[in-house]
C-alpha cells in the first residue's frame, strides 16, 4: 500500500510560473526516481505494443527499446499493456534517468515504471508518463529526502473506508 503522492498538479496561469512548477515538479520526480532506483530490487516497464517501434515515434518506445536488449521477463496484462521486467543494476539506473532528462514535454517518457523491493513488495509506481506517482515512503526516507526535494510536494493519499 503506497503512503504517498507527489502532488504534479499545476494551476499556474502565468506561463512563466506554469514553467517554473513544471521544473519543480519534474526534478522531485527525478530525485525521487533516482532514490528508489536506488533502493529497490527489480523494475517493470510497461508500454503499449504498437508503441515499439525503432522509430522512436512514441513516447513508450523512446524509453523501452534500451530495455528490450535484456530482461528478465516480458508478459501482458488484461489491458494489453506489455510488462518488461528486469533487476535494477547501475545501466538500468543510468538509463531511466537518461531518457527522462532528454524529454522536456512529459515528465518521463515511460508510460508506467513500477519498482518493488527485495522481497517483491511494491515500493513506486510512476503512471501516465509520470503525471501520477505513488510512494512507499519510510519515517527515514522521508529524512533522507527531505535535503533533496520540498516535502509539501508529498501528499498522503485519500484513504477509502
Amino acid at each position: 500500500m503506497y503512503n504517498f503522492r507527489l502532488d504534479t498538479s499545476n494551476r499556474q496561469m502565468e506561463q512563466d510560473q506554469y514553467i517554473q512548477r513544471q521544473r519543480e515538479i519534474k526534478k522531485a520526480w527525478y530525485t525521487l526516481t533516482e532514490f528508489f532506483l536506488k533502493k529497490g530490487h527489480k523494475i517493470s516497464l510497461k508500454y503499449w505494443e504498437a508503441d515499439n517501434s525503432h522509430s522512436d515515434k512514441g513516447y513508450s518506445s523512446h524509453g523501452v527499446n534500451f530495455f528490450l536488449q535484456s530482461y528478465e521477463a516480458l508478459s501482458m496484462d488484461s489491458h494489453g499493456l506489455m510488462i518488461l521486467t528486469t533487476s535494477i543494476t547501475p545501466s538500468i539506473q543510468r538509463k531511466v534517468l537518461e531518457n527522462t532528462a532528454d524529454m522536456p514535454e512529459k515528465i518521463t517518457p515511460f508510460f508506467h515504471i513500477n519498482i518493488v523491493d527485495h522481497f517483491g513488495n511494491d515500493m513506486y509506481s510512476s503512471q501516465d508518463f509520470g503525471d501520477n506517482l505513488l510512494l512507499l515512503l519510510t519515517e527515514h526516507d522521508l529524512k533522507l529526502l527531505d535535503k533533496k526535494i520540498p516535502l509539501s510536494m508529498l501528499e498522503k493519499p485519500i484513504q477509502s473506508e
